[in-house]
């Protein structure tokens, strides 16, 4: 079996790495965002502060 080579990364295949990791991280800080709104909710209905 010969050696194969890797293959090189081009830079577009980079900025399609970068949008895709943002997008990740875009969805999970606003999944972590409505946790942290409804608690802030729970907390300001104790002391009745709507």
């Amino acid at each position: 079996m010969p050696d194969q080579m890797p293959v090189a990364r081009t830079f577009h295949d980079d900025v399609r790495s970068v949008d895709v990791n943002i997008k990740r991280l875009r969805t999970e800080l606003a999944a972590e965002l409505r946790v942290q709104k409804e608690q802030l909710k729970k907390m300001l209905e104790r002391f009745d502060c709507q």
